[in-house]
């Protein structure tokens, strides 16, 4: 497989969420060309468990589909923070809680024919709920406590479409499935 290399690139446009880039590439011995993407920090995606077993979901109204969707508390690291931080503070704005573990699960690439992004993805158990965290003003949810059966649901019907979502959702599953079953044989 012929590995592309960068020839030069331009920020077209920017704001505090994304860069729009052009880069001039090659792929040595077979062409050159522009291609434009956009570029971001990175995001932090957190799938919340409760000590009833119930994963905490977030539903919300989003613009470019035109409807709400069923998702899992994250968001765009911002550039004064650390992933942690920033799993923290979507875990504390979107769902009310905070963690007394977080385990990293994986990274995954959502869609890198578009945008230059690494979705970082967490486990949070041992929550508590939190006051006074700061939303966005362009930001509204509705906090719903779902099974894993629950979840499967939610993308049979299309009430769960996000790509962010669906792919947290592949890599979390089996360790959703384990602390479950652990913590429930427990009791």
């Amino acid at each position: 497989m012929n590995i592309w290399k960068t020839r030069s690139t331009k920020v077209i446009d920017k704001n505090p969420w994304w860069h729009y880039k052009m880069d001039e590439f090659e792929i040595p011995g077979v062409t050159t060309g522009k291609y434009y993407y956009c570029e971001t920090p990175g995001s932090a995606c957190v799938i919340p468990i409760d000590s009833e077993g119930k994963i905490l979901c977030v539903k919300q109204y989003r613009y470019l589909a035109e409807r709400t969707s069923i998702e899992f508390p994250g968001g765009g690291i911002k550039a004064d923070q650390t992933i942690e931080d920033a799993v923290r503070a979507e875990l504390a704005e979107e769902a009310g809680v905070a963690a007394d573990q977080l385990q990293f699960i994986a990274t995954i690439y959502p869609f890198p024919g578009l945008v230059k992004e690494a979705q970082y993805i967490y486990l949070a158990t041992g929550l508590r709920e939190v006051s006074g965290a700061h939303q966005d003003e362009t930001e509204e949810f509705e906090l719903l406590r779902a099974t894993p059966n629950d979840i499967e649901q939610f993308i049979a019907t299309g009430e769960m479409t996000d790509g962010w979502a669906l792919g947290a959702w592949a890599v979390v599953r089996p360790h959703v499935l384990r602390f479950i079953d652990e913590n429930q044989s427990s009791k």
